[in-house]
């Protein structure tokens, strides 16, 4: 049985310490605010891009958190000359691989994002996602209050600490954009949280503006390569983009769990602790499950973004594999903390069979492959329609290690915990 009376406390009193913690970087985000937007006015008229400047994202939203300030600059240009220019003005900045490239800047108390879009009068005109950021901000800034804003800031920062938030690859979580549409939408953190324990089940279908007849219709019209996931959430400002494309069934099912627990046991702690693998962690695990883990350091290579996503690839492929060899696996991933990135491989036992089964070619296959496996292997069985041989199994760590590599990464030490 939910107590929601609790559950709104813990809400209010998140939201009355949250409110302290804005305030006093309220100034600083202001006026850091200002400073890089005049920077890059002048930086753009300098390049001789026409075009303006514009403060996007959470920071322009009113949306953002204290502990992760990110300050998204947008250059508005109205030119195919002037996106060639654009990759003048920061020289001190990262080139960032994107569906259009942009530079990032790493500061001490916060990042900042130099991002072109095209000058654009109409949603439809959009060549790439990012020109609607100008919409976005307009939309949930028309749509929300001050007391819904720090509902948006309280979801966010739940979703950060249960490794839910950003669109990123590697995560597959729920974007900030999609956080405000979700408070939007509901109109208050407790509404939400009450759908999501009442309503929310495999497929979720959200369509505020009603731009669709229903579910099937918006699937039609949006394209199977783009709601395939757990939720079809119709942009407001351009109802032919699903808003929560990028979020996984993962991702989307660990919401709902910690949703449906913090409502259980309402705790602050939910929005405190951080869930996250750790060496630790995985230790601990291996204790009190009685299983193997394996830890691979791996070399970082590329940007960082697109690393990621290969680890977390690469991880899932392995295991499927190790399953595919009849090796028994518990779990597997990839974490990345400031001494490294890593991939990981839980096993439920130690003890596995001498041998390994070989599948081979259909017993239909022509005669040149059928006698070549019989005489390669000797002793030939049938499994399913497979002709299969016993051979030898390889060496756990060496097979890892010829795996890993397999993928050009570059294993650069490694542990275990049993």
């Amino acid at each position: 049985m939910v107590n929601y009376e609790k559950v709104s406390e813990i809400i209010e009193s998140l939201k009355d310490k949250l409110k302290k913690e804005v305030q006093e970087k309220e100034e600083f985000v202001i006026s850091t605010k200002e400073s890089l937007r005049k920077e890059f006015e002048r930086r753009t008229r300098e390049a001789g891009i026409e075009g303006d400047v514009l403060v996007g994202g959470s920071i322009e939203k009113g949306t953002w958190l204290p502990e992760k300030l990110e300050f998204d600059i947008f250059i508005r240009i109205r030119s195919a000359e002037g996106f060639k220019r654009f990759y003048t003005i920061c020289p001190e900045g990262e080139r960032m691989l994107g569906s259009r490239d942009y530079f990032r800047i790493e500061e001490k108390e916060y990042g900042v994002e130099i991002i072109p879009i095209k000058y654009i009068e109409r949603p439809e005109e959009a060549e790439d996602i990012t020109d609607l950021s100008p919409f976005h901000v307009e939309y949930v800034n028309s749509r929300t209050n001050e007391d819904m804003k720090y509902d948006i800031r309280l979801l966010k920062r739940f979703m950060m600490k249960k490794g839910v938030y950003g669109a990123e690859t590697h995560v597959g979580g729920f974007s900030g954009y999609l956080a405000e549409l979700l408070i939007i939408n509901y109109g208050s953190l407790l509404s939400l949280f009450k759908a999501v324990e009442s309503e929310w089940k495999s497929k979720i279908y959200l369509d505020p503006e009603g731009y669709y007849r229903n579910y099937f219709d918006a699937k039609f019209h949006l394209g199977e390569d783009k709601t395939y996931g757990p939720m079809i959430f119709v942009d407001p400002t351009f109802r032919y983009r699903n808003a929560a494309a990028a979020l996984s069934l993962e991702a989307y099912s660990k919401f709902i769990f910690y949703v449906r627990m913090f409502l259980r046991n309402p705790s602050e702690e939910y929005f405190l602790f951080e869930e996250k693998i750790t060496d630790e962690v995985l230790k601990r695990r291996a204790e009190e499950r009685g299983t193997l883990v394996l830890i691979y350091k791996i070399k970082k290579s590329g940007k960082e973004d697109f690393f990621l996503g290969k680890l977390k690839r690469v991880s899932r492929r392995i295991g499927e594999r190790l399953r595919e060899k009849g090796i028994p696996l518990y779990d597997c991933g990839f974490f990345y903390n400031k001494e490294g990135y890593y991939l990981f491989f839980e096993l439920e036992s130690t003890q596995f069979s001498k041998k390994e089964r070989r599948i081979g070619p259909p017993v239909w296959v022509s005669a040149k492959y059928f006698d070549a496996f019989c005489n390669k292997h000797g002793e030939v069985y049938v499994y399913k329609n497979n002709l299969v041989a016993d051979v030898p199994r390889q060496d756990l760590q060496l097979l890892l290690k010829q795996m890993i590599e397999e993928y050009q990464l570059e294993i650069l030490e490694w542990k275990s915990y049993l």
